[in-house]
């Protein structure tokens, strides 16, 4: 299998740009962050390791996930896995309904204030939710939006300096993907 066939693949490509993303990624992480089941995640992470693009590792008792070329250090392979089940609800409430405050995200996810505080923390040290603010009040929402709305962007300015769409276009998209976030 050729590594490009590889990620031809709408699905196989968002998990490997999340590996890329997150080296030492666990399994569950990956199905929370991406909303994937698991069979179809197992299915795809099997297809990329055959594909010599991905390699697992145990880690803290949890199957974790790098890009072949990437070796972890040992801060990184002991913080890589470490999503507890707090931080998986937490993620799920806000990654199906983003922009909730604090209190909602404590209602929805039905655990403590301290529970809910601790596991933003860590999401948001791995990089997984971004707080927003309004005047005196933070809202929460999944960090992945923001990643492919600069990706988008690169590509539609990559588009446009190669003459393939029109500077109109470009900031129509433009407009039309920040309506979106």
């Amino acid at each position: 299998m050729l590594q490009n066939e590889a990620l031809q693949h709408k699905t196989r490509k968002r998990i490997y740009d999340q590996i890329a993303k997150n080296p030492g990624v666990s399994f569950n992480m990956l199905a929370s962050i991406l909303d994937l089941n698991e069979g179809t995640l197992r299915y795809h992470l099997d297809y990329l390791r055959r594909s010599d693009l991905i390699r697992p590792r145990k880690i803290n008792n949890n199957r974790c996930y790098t890009c072949k070329d990437v070796d972890l250090d040992r801060s990184t392979r002991e913080n890589a896995c470490s999503m507890n089940e707090a931080q998986r609800k937490v993620l799920s409430v806000i990654r199906d309904d983003p922009g909730l405050t604090r209190t909602e995200v404590i209602e929805r996810s039905r655990l403590t204030r301290r529970q809910t505080t601790r596991a933003l923390s860590k999401l948001k040290g791995k990089g997984l939710v971004k707080v927003g603010s309004e005047g005196n009040v933070n809202f929460y929402e999944f960090a992945d939006n923001e990643r492919i709305f600069n990706e988008m962007m690169i590509v539609l300015m990559e588009k446009y300096l190669k003459r393939e769409i029109s500077l109109a276009k470009l900031k129509e998209v433009k407009r039309k993907l920040e309506g979106m976030l």
